[in-house]
């Protein structure tokens, strides 16, 4: 027997659970303290209210797409004319916005551009973690604003049953288990390896930090340490003022030039 196959709608406070095979469409309000932002922050209570629903429901294990809507999905595009290195660079200033530690992303030509389109990696994997515990099987994490392009009905009627049959299309940005998006290179570049990016901001942010600090411990020592410990030059002396030399005076040359005075007496009669 064929395992019936299921679309769960992602929206950033709801999920919509469509069995084909009926073609029921049902919601599943997400309360805030278990997701909001696109966050999930109570993982062990999402796990029960999915398995409350689907034991409500009578759902049956099957295979799972998830279908995630634009509201909570990211789309950039890369400027072909760039070089390969100048693609990647963009590629990574584009995903450092995505306001995720971890991002699950796909680059690809999409309406004559190259798209990338990018998601909550921990929000797909709980997602997909919580129904392979309840025996049902998960493939897909299609953005939806992808197929909107490729099947230009879906732009004026959300139809679950149309994104269900027609997911495969948007198979090259499934963002199930999928390594980050690579730059797109052309065809006469050198293939190199895309440049590891650094989703951890606050770590990033304190090394730099750090950098700062130790290069200005690195002026301090410099203006204030080594003037100290040089030594004091002595000025030489050819510098330093002459000291006149005291001319000898000659006893004997002045004794000589001196004449004794001859003074006379004249005594009365």
């Amino acid at each position: 027997m064929a395992r019936q196959t299921y679309l769960l709608y992602v929206e950033p406070a709801r999920l919509f659970f469509y069995a084909g095979a009926t073609g029921a469409v049902l919601q599943v309000p997400i309360p805030w303290e278990i997701m909001h932002d696109m966050e999930i922050t109570d993982k062990e209570k999402l796990a029960v209210l999915l398995q409350t629903f689907l034991k409500n429901n009578s759902i049956v294990p099957g295979s799972v797409v998830i279908g995630l809507s634009p509201q909570v999905t990211f789309e950039g595009t890369i400027s072909p004319q760039l070089t390969a290195e100048q693609q990647k660079e963009q590629l990574a200033r584009f995903l450092d916005t995505v306001p995720f530690q971890n991002v699950a992303s796909q680059l690809g030509k999409l309406d004559n551009a190259n798209k990338v389109i990018a998601a909550n990696k921990e929000m797909i994997d709980t997602l997909r973690h919580i129904f392979e515990k309840l025996k049902f099987s998960v493939s897909h994490a299609i953005p939806v604003s992808a197929l909107q392009v490729m099947a230009p009905e879906l732009q004026t009627n959300l139809d679950m049953g149309t994104i269900l049959s027609k997911a495969d299309l948007a198979h090259q940005y499934n963002l199930i288990s999928q390594s980050p998006a690579p730059a797109q290179q052309s065809p006469n570049a050198p293939k190199t390896p895309p440049p590891p990016i650094m989703k951890n901001k606050q770590t990033l942010t304190l090394i730099a930090v750090f950098g700062v600090l130790m290069i200005v411990l690195v002026i301090m020592v410099f203006t204030v340490l080594i003037p100290q410990s040089q030594p004091v030059k002595k000025p030489p002396l050819s510098a330093l003022p002459a000291v006149p030399t005291p001319t000898p005076i000659s006893i004997a040359s002045q004794s000589a030039q001196l004449k004794p005075v001859v003074t006379s007496t004249v005594v009365p009669h």
